[in-house]
């Protein structure tokens, strides 16, 4: 019996935002178009995984068998701001 390949994570965001702009141009034109994000934290920002335990507990009857517990992840991460623009132009 083996336990393996498991993932623990724990994520934190102070902030996230998406933004998302399609101009088109008026006669021919070429289009012009801004996209502006601001972002604050006030405090720290902070992940974590805790008390996390990956086992195999194996019954009586198993004697003489194989065990492993093996390539698990636990992993925390915290990002303070994080933003994705996206700007597309139709034709």
């Amino acid at each position: 019996m083996r336990v393996g390949n498991n993932l623990v994570s724990a994520a934190a965001y102070g902030n996230t935002a998406t933004n998302s702009l399609q101009v088109t141009a008026l006669n021919g034109s070429s289009p012009a178009a801004a996209v502006a994000n601001y972002q604050v934290n006030s405090g720290a920002i902070s992940a974590t995984a805790q008390n996390v335990t990956f086992s195999a507990l194996a019954p009586a009857q198993a004697a003489n068998s194989s065990f492993g517990v093996g390539g698990n992840q636990v992993t925390a991460t915290a990002v303070g701001n994080s933003v994705v623009t996206t700007l597309t132009s139709g034709r």
